[in-house]
């Protein structure tokens, strides 16, 4: 069955939803604007409010909730106390010590390139840091994004996406990932030795990047694949200098109480958008989500690899990669979304160059809304959204 397809007695709600005539130009705009107005409103006086608090939130947690285990594994490699940024109850410390309040992050998960990363924010005093880390990372999300945004419509769009927001408010690292992503995938075919050392950076979050070698070589980017693995050897190397043997051992280590963090639901299931936690918000097992993870996962790359084949349009081909990347991985939060810009952003140009097809509205609608509503939904009545919604 087509997409243009219904029943004859489809109900008028359905028919609605499939036509997306509600949606014209004139009522997306207002829908947007006043997103912007109310996230942008929230920002400024959330970040006021700290800053007139010693930096604590109305929620009494440092400002950027997440940035405060980057910052304190800055300290601690700046002090040279190598090994307790990979053991987290030392880890934690740090932060407490730093903070004297609560914090969210109970460890550093992340590998040692990414210690290259972070190494410099604790030069600066934690709120400036904070503002650096937001304004560089939101550049590098901006200039990866920069050949899906031809003009303000877009551009507008893409601030009031609200994984932005998200990010913002968790100090995170997406708009970074979202960005060497985007600028790696749509330059693959113009640059591809660029385009592959950018790829290699990811190495720094790599479950977002499971599905790429595949991609790579479904399209035989064979230049690409020889400088992303020159670049990440090169990433791996240096950070075996700069950090030494015991940062990787710590690293290995850390990795299990990563895993059983997430088997254990320390970490929030309605908060993650993968396939594993939607299992787990439904009450499904362990084994059950990592069987429903591994058949998501499949399907994502199967799916991902025919469309290639399909299209030897760069921007279709990253569109593609980008969402099979979000259902790839069992460990996705609600601002690591801000990689599915990339997606919306290509569909909302094709469809204004060509016209939506039916049912593209709507998703796209449920995909940009995404972020800001699904772990309230999780939360409050126990349904998952996230795979559902990046599926479509």
């Amino acid at each position: 069955m087509s997409l243009a397809s219904t029943s004859p007695s489809s109900p008028p709600w359905i028919e609605t939803l499939r036509r997306g005539d509600w949606l014209d130009s004139e009522r997306a705009r207002g829908y947007r604007n006043i997103l912007l107005i109310l996230t942008g409103a929230a920002i400024v006086v959330w970040t006021a409010l700290a800053v007139a608090h010693g930096g604590l939130d109305p929620k009494g947690k440092p400002l950027g909730a997440d940035f405060p285990c980057f910052y304190a594994a800055s300290r601690l490699a700046l002090s040279h106390h190598i090994a307790d940024i990979y053991i987290p109850a030392r880890h934690w410390a740090e932060q407490r010590a730093i903070f004297g309040t609560k914090v969210d992050d109970p460890a550093f998960f992340y590998p040692p390139p990414y210690l290259l990363i972070c190494l410099p924010l604790a030069l600066l005093p934690y709120l400036p840091s904070l503002a650096v880390w937001m304004g560089l990372s939101g550049s590098v999300a901006l200039a990866g994004l920069k050949p899906l945004i031809p003009d303000r419509t877009a551009l507008l769009a893409l601030a009031a996406y609200p994984a932005v927001f998200s990010n913002l408010g968790h100090g995170n690292n997406a708009f970074l990932t979202a960005g060497l992503f985007a600028f790696a995938v749509l330059n693959a075919q113009r640059r591809p030795i660029i385009a592959g050392l950018v790829l290699s950076v990811l190495v720094v979050k790599p479950h977002l990047a499971l599905v790429l070698p595949l991609a790579l070589l479904v399209t035989g980017r064979w230049k690409m694949i020889a400088a992303a693995a020159v670049g990440t050897l090169s990433l791996l190397a240096v950070s075996y200098l700069a950090f030494g043997a015991e940062a990787w051992r710590g690293f290995f280590d850390v990795a299990a109480f990563a895993r059983s963090a997430l088997e254990g639901r320390m970490i929030g299931d309605e908060k993650m958008q993968s396939a594993f936690a939607a299992v787990r918000v439904l009450g499904g097992s362990v084994t059950l989500a990592w069987t429903a993870q591994g058949v998501v996962t499949l399907a994502a790359c199967g799916a991902m690899a025919l469309g290639l084949r399909k299209t030897g349009d760069v921007a279709t081909q990253a569109a593609i990669a980008s969402c099979a990347a979000l259902l790839a991985t069992p460990y996705l939060y609600d601002y690591d979304l801000m990689l599915a810009a990339l997606p919306l952003l290509w569909l909302f140009r094709e469809g204004r160059r060509t016209g939506f097809l039916p049912w593209e509205k709507s998703v796209m609608i449920a995909a940009f809304l995404l972020p800001l509503v699904s772990r309230l939904i999780g939360s409050a009545i126990h349904v998952p959204t996230g795979p559902f919604v990046l599926s479509a």
